[in-house]
């Protein structure tokens, strides 16, 4: 009896240890998984590696011209601004607009492909241009946000611009806090407003409400590494 007992704790003790070493092998994995890197990164254009032509691009300054819609959660952080052209962050298509500036200039110069993935930037020489003319054009946030009942809380917290209402609009309170009074009164204007309206006299760009931002950005590249075929 004491045989089958101490047989029967033996199973079981193997039971738990198996157990803790499948859930230990499990958690493992699970972080493997979290930690994967996505093999889709890996992918790189067919073009890439075309040993034809160079790009030719050492040491040359461009200016293109980019554009973007603002998503309405950054428009607190990143309204359309002359500023934000060259931002990273703020500009959603900068990266990939700067690529393709700089592969249309390696082909038109040395008939080289995908210079802009082979080419390395002067960070702090991507500086901003002008807005152009079609950003104020675009449609407001002030319209979009007037289109529909469901939009209410957002034209509310973002445009309310009566006092007497409630706190004024985030983007009021922006334009009150950043522009230069004198240079860019705002007067009765809406900040969520998109355009180039007189105020107090002047002409003033509104493009914090511009739903599209569209401008010029300048940049320099400091070396291009073209491809060369392994001799072997």
């Amino acid at each position: 009896m004491k045989l089958n007992m101490s047989l029967i704790a033996m199973a079981v003790l193997a039971c738990l240890m198996s157990s803790t070493q499948v859930a230990e092998a499990n958690t493992r994995r699970s972080l493997l998984d979290h930690h994967r890197y996505p093999q889709s990164l890996l992918n790189l254009s067919p073009k890439f590696f075309d040993p034809v032509g160079q790009c030719n691009l050492d040491d040359y300054e461009g200016t293109l011209e980019t554009e973007w819609f603002v998503p309405l959660e950054n428009l607190v952080t990143y309204p359309c601004s002359k500023g934000y052209l060259s931002n990273l962050g703020a500009n959603t298509q900068l990266l990939k607009d700067l690529k393709n500036d700089i592969s249309k200039q390696g082909w038109d110069m040395g008939t080289a492909k995908k210079c802009g993935d082979k080419c390395d930037i002067v960070n702090n020489l991507v500086v901003s241009g002008d807005l152009l003319e079609e950003t104020f054009h675009q449609r407001s946030f002030l319209s979009l946000l007037q289109s529909k009942p469901r939009y209410s809380e957002e034209l509310f917290y973002f445009c309310n611009n009566d006092p007497n209402k409630g706190p004024l609009g985030v983007l009021n309170q922006l334009w009150d806090a950043k522009k230069d009074p004198v240079e860019q009164p705002r007067g009765n204007r809406n900040a969520c407003e998109c355009g180039q309206f007189m105020v107090e006299g002047k002409m003033v760009d509104f493009e914090y409400g511009c739903s599209k931002c569209i401008g010029e950005v300048n940049y320099k590249v400091k070396k291009c590494y073209d491809y060369e075929p392994s001799s072997k």
